[in-house]
């Protein structure tokens, strides 16, 4: 049996797969930062690595 789907549930269902995009890109480029970090200084504190992963915003991890 099909699902009859209303515009609401549509709308929710594309509101939902583009802020898994989002949060998708920003976990990436939070774990490249940590990797990178890592790398560069051998080792990160838990305190900066808490404080990247604390960063929600992709403009401000990219820059």
């Amino acid at each position: 049996m099909g699902k009859i789907l209303t515009s609401w549930h549509r709308m929710g269902m594309e509101e939902g797969k583009v802020e898994g995009k989002i949060e998708g890109k920003i976990e990436a480029l939070q774990s490249s930062i940590i990797k990178l970090a890592n790398k560069k200084f051998n080792t990160i504190s838990g305190e900066t690595k808490n404080k990247i992963l604390a960063v929600l915003n992709t403009i401000l991890l990219k820059y």
